[in-house]
């Protein structure tokens, strides 16, 4: 059997009418509330940017979803257009992680969870270079399916790559990401439209809203995915992604206050500008393992309506297991250079952005919490000015 008639035998329900009532997902309630918000639904993906005349049509079908009172009232929050993508391969979430305790008594990401999804993260990124590399100008066409109910979850657009050549060109690069997630099921690509609201669907009342602007095969959109459009994306919930470029690893003395602030700033100003940005904090004194971060750091933070989670956050010193999972590193002082000098890594990967921080000062007797966070938010914003100078076409 040929993969598009695979795909036609596996997707026949599609052509099925919306009609019934029935529950939505028993699992629906761990990533939506009653109202429709969206809890925090933590994960890691393998994604596709989608295209201007896709996205359009994407956008003009939830303007519609959400225009009537049928379909809106069943639907959860409308999906942003960030969050509008084709995930190629899921990597890590609450569903199929290993980890058992996926969150602590205080609500906040169990550490477990936490490195799973970093990992995750840290390996896709290494292979997505490999299968960049290999594939290189490599395109994969696809023609917009049909609008359909995904597991009682989600409203979604199916996508069928258009021919046999366009099928082996998805799969391989899906199967690429094998080694960091794998799955006893075949692929079906889609771009998620809504998710609905925890509780029961009212198909009948769908279909009034869905029937007319229904995906007909007599007027195909038939659209291009190019590998430059694939990306790695970390969630906090099913609507809310960042796209992970960089690793950055902002590494000072103790690893208490100035890389804790420069990682949640950076971390906070990438995903407000839109840059494939994510930062995290260690010391470059292996035995401050486990210090606690002083509260100030955490208030100057919440001030400026940076998000914290450190309820259970700790010190962690740099190992020398993590030096491949950073793409970059920028140190604060001479004892953080000369850990990072330790780990014999090439001047490329934390030279250029050290120029931005090296020599800031820690918070207490030279300059106050406030002053501190005032510099590193400053130099934070340079240094954007430089990746997008080096790494987006003008």
């Amino acid at each position: 059997m040929s993969y598009l008639s695979d795909y036609e035998h596996r997707t026949s329900w599609k052509r099925n009418p919306f009609c019934g009532q029935y529950p939505t997902n028993y699992t629906l309630p761990d990533a939506i509330t009653a109202s429709g918000l969206y809890r925090p639904y933590n994960g890691a993906a393998v994604s596709f940017h989608i295209g201007d005349s896709l996205l359009r049509r994407v956008l003009a079908i939830q303007d519609c979803l959400y225009a009537h009172p049928e379909s809106a009232s069943q639907l959860a929050e409308r999906l942003p257009e960030s969050a509008l993508h084709m995930t190629l391969h899921d990597l890590t979430s609450p569903e199929i992680s290993a980890v058992h305790e996926q969150v602590g008594p205080d609500g906040y990401l169990s550490e477990a969870f936490r490195s799973e999804i970093t990992e995750a993260v840290t390996r896709s990124l290494r292979i997505l270079k490999t299968v960049r590399r290999e594939h290189m100008g490599l395109r994969i066409r696809m023609r917009a399916d049909r609008i359909v109910n995904l597991l009682s979850k989600s409203l979604v657009l199916l996508l069928r790559p258009e021919t046999e050549l366009d099928f082996e060109r998805f799969l391989a690069v899906y199967r690429s990401f094998d080694p960091v997630a794998s799955f006893d099921y075949p692929p079906t690509p889609h771009i998620p439209l809504a998710y609905f609201r925890p509780g029961s669907i009212n198909a009948d009342a769908l279909a009034t809203v869905i029937d007319p602007i229904q995906i007909q095969d007599d007027s195909p959109l038939i659209v291009e995915f190019p590998l430059t459009d694939l990306h790695v994306c970390m969630y906090r919930n099913l609507s809310d992604s960042i796209e992970i470029e960089e690793r950055i690893c902002f590494i000072s003395d103790n690893g208490c206050a100035r890389s804790v602030m420069a990682a949640s700033i950076l971390s906070h100003l990438a995903r407000q500008y839109q840059l494939p940005l994510y930062a995290e904090a260690r010391a470059a004194a292996q035995d401050s393992a486990g210090l606690t971060v002083p509260e100030p750091v955490w208030r100057t933070l919440m001030a400026h309506g940076i998000s914290c989670d450190h309820g259970r956050y700790t010190v962690r010193p740099l190992t020398v297991e993590e030096k491949d999972q950073f793409t970059q590193f920028a140190v604060f002082s001479d004892k953080a250079a000369d850990r990072v000098a330790a780990l014999d890594l090439p001047t490329s990967r934390y030279v250029a952005i050290s120029r931005y921080f090296f020599g800031i000062h820690d918070p207490g007797f030279e300059a106050s919490y406030e002053e501190i966070f005032a510099q590193i938010y400053t130099q934070i914003l340079r240094y954007f000015d430089f990746y997008r100078a080096m790494h987006i076409p003008a």
